[in-house]
């Protein structure tokens, strides 16, 4: 199942983490064994259940149908999910 994020939920989600951890968002991130194919991910400096109950208390139960990834970005992690989309405008 995809689950979508709007940018406004982004938005929450940047907010919600604080303003002493920076979550950047990657809109085509390819990570291991992937083999070309892009997601979204988050680089993050908070752990990753922080990230996920934030994610949970904006995309309610939809947050259930994710499946997370990470990767070390050397300071930084990244949490990915290959089936989470970001609204196009049309969307939202």
């Amino acid at each position: 199942m995809t689950v979508t994020i709007t940018r406004s939920q982004i938005q929450e989600l940047t907010d919600a983490i604080g303003d002493d951890d920076d979550l950047d968002v990657r809109e085509n991130y390819s990570g291991r064994g992937m083999y070309g194919a892009t997601c979204v991910g988050f680089v993050h400096d908070c752990s990753a259940f922080a990230l996920g109950v934030a994610l949970g208390a904006i995309l309610g139960d939809d947050a259930l149908e994710l499946r997370a990834e990470s990767d070390s970005m050397g300071r930084s992690e990244i949490t990915y999910f290959r089936n989470l989309v970001i609204a196009t405008d049309d969307d939202e």
